[in-house]
């Protein structure tokens, strides 16, 4: 890939970069590996517990399975990727699971998209 931040080394370099990335995903329908990544790194945290934290990954698709799989993985934390699935952070399954993270005390990573998706999760967070 080209490198944007040569050109404007204080621009906003990350959204750029992550349009490009959603774009290949959705092209390359690369969304419907995340179930099996989850299982695989399940897998290595078994083999290696002393070593491997799992988090999981939670997309529209595995939303539903969140708290099943949690009672059989026992995952460290969980994530959600707007690089790599478009959703909103008022989306009824993502405050729903966010919910349910903060009564366990399981932490919540998000890969936001861009600065305007930024300002959102800040509001979204005040309102928790």
């Amino acid at each position: 890939m080209k490198n944007v931040a040569q050109a404007n080394p204080f621009g906003d370099v990350v959204s750029k970069n992550n349009r490009v990335t959603s774009w290949m995903i959705r092209l390359l329908r690369t969304i419907k590996s995340i179930p099996k990544g989850n299982e695989y790194v399940y897998s290595l945290k078994c083999k290696l517990p002393e070593r491997v934290m799992q988090c999981y990954w939670v997309t529209k698709a595995n939303a539903a399975r969140v708290k099943s799989d949690y009672n059989r993985m026992h995952f460290e934390t969980i994530k959600f990727h707007q690089c790599w699935e478009n959703f909103k952070f008022t989306d009824a399954y993502f405050v729903k699971i966010v919910e349910w993270a903060t009564k366990k005390n399981i932490p919540v990573f998000i890969h936001v998209r861009n600065q305007t998706q930024i300002k959102e999760l800040i509001r979204f967070i005040k309102n928790l």
